[in-house]
């Protein structure tokens, strides 16, 4: 018993490592592909933001291990968001991130692009250890600053609020399980610098 257990937590750690991987060659070849296209093409209608120390981590000193991506779509001076992403956490917890919402354009000018908006988010976490699940369920309003480094990339910053619902079910066996109900408002994404690039 004690070997087919150590065979399943191994089986896990391989499905992590590799499906954490994956994502990561993703967000580099899609990277990769929009530095290449910009050169191509003239009004983008697409964006695609990074936090910055997931790309270049050497140039931010940051600890967190939450990394996602937001895909936007250009319509007149209103882009639809679209939130993908993941944070491995201790003791063999994951999270996934899934959202949507929208920004629009307040004020522009040569430099820089004022915008407001909201996301809907949700966040469920994975115990691979503990029979447990947590789900989150997030609004989002934020003012969105772009800082024009040239007409197809930018440095961004969110900073906003965070209206949070959270449960966790624990349906393990101990004595005492970790079941319980959260409401928070926190603010939110406060320094974070993103890194934005424009495409198709």
């Amino acid at each position: 018993m004690r070997i087919l257990g150590s065979l399943k937590i191994d089986l896990r750690e391989f499905y992590l490592d590799t499906l954490i991987i994956l994502i990561k060659k993703v967000g580099f070849i899609a990277l990769f592909l929009i530095v290449i296209h910009q050169s191509f093409t003239q009004e983008k209608n697409y964006s695609i933001s990074f936090k910055g120390e997931n790309l270049v981590p050497f140039l931010f000193d940051s600890e967190d291990n939450d990394r996602f991506f937001i895909l936007r779509k250009k319509n007149n001076l209103q882009y639809y968001r679209l939130t993908i992403g993941y944070e491995l956490l201790k003791d063999e917890r994951l999270n996934y991130r899934f959202g949507v919402g929208f920004d629009k354009i307040f004020e522009i000018n040569e430099k820089w692009i004022y915008r407001f908006g909201i996301d809907l988010l949700t966040i469920q976490r994975k115990n691979f250890r503990l029979n447990e699940k947590f789900q989150s369920y997030h609004i989002n309003p934020f003012l969105k600053i772009d800082f024009k480094l040239s007409d197809n990339f930018y440095l961004s910053f969110e900073p906003g609020l965070d209206i949070m619902f959270s449960k966790n079910i624990d349906n393990s066996k101990r004595l005492v399980r970790n079941n319980y109900q959260e409401f928070e408002i926190n603010l939110n994404n406060i320094g974070q610098i993103m890194l934005t690039f424009n495409f198709l």
